[in-house]
């Protein structure tokens, strides 16, 4: 495994030390999972999603001894794909937004603590009129367009859109994962993910999911 080969990287053969694991408890509703016992603070993750993939998602908490791994500026993210038309989308995302703002919050804590909370929309249907595939929606002043609040985020990716995409659009990182959610075929998957380990990966364990069935 990655942690071995590290190891042995390192020429750590022996460990003189107590053994001691970070017990972090997760949301297992969450849908990035991550085994704080298993991280040996390497910060490659960090690296690859910043760097590499450009998402931005894992940042470094604490300090010291403390130090670990969690989700870039305390952000609470709730991510759904949806494959059929919702009447009620808007209503919908409004709901789980609202409901993840306040989960966990204890009677007397500042408002302040209050953690950002951002709903991701993987839509198989056009929902905003504007033909752009990928929506950013935030709270703002409808006069002035002065942002009221960053706490509640909605962002959508409306993938029938992504085959009309031109420019700018098509160059960046977000472009090529719609592409490859949206594949409906062999062909495309593979087209779509060829030069790219993580979407080669991806496209695996697909694979291995399917023959397994």
């Amino acid at each position: 495994c990655t942690l071995q080969q590290v190891a042995n990287d390192l020429n750590l053969i022996d460990l003189p030390f107590k053994e001691r694991f970070e017990e972090t408890p997760w949301d297992k509703t969450f849908p990035l999972i991550r085994d704080s016992r298993k991280c040996i603070k390497c910060m490659r993750c960090i690296q690859i999603c910043d760097k590499i993939q450009g998402l931005n998602i894992w940042d470094v908490t604490s300090t010291g001894s403390r130090t670990t791994i969690n989700v870039n500026g305390n952000k609470k993210i709730n991510i759904e794909m949806q494959n059929t038309y919702q009447e009620d989308w808007t209503e919908r995302s409004l709901f789980y937004n609202c409901r993840m703002f306040t989960e966990g919050f204890k009677k007397g804590e500042p408002y302040w603590k209050l953690s950002p909370c951002i709903h991701v929309g993987i839509l198989n249907f056009n929902m905003m009129k504007s033909p752009g595939y990928y929506h950013k929606v935030t709270l703002r002043d409808e006069k002035t367009n002065e942002l009221y609040s960053r706490k509640f985020q909605f962002h959508m990716i409306e993938l029938k859109k992504t085959k009309t995409a031109k420019g700018k659009a098509r160059k960046h990182p977000l472009y090529r994962w719609a592409r490859l959610i949206a594949a409906t075929t062999w062909e495309e998957v593979a087209q779509e993910s060829a030069g790219n380990r993580y979407m080669e990966r991806i496209q695996e364990e697909i694979y291995n999911l399917i023959n397994n069935e």
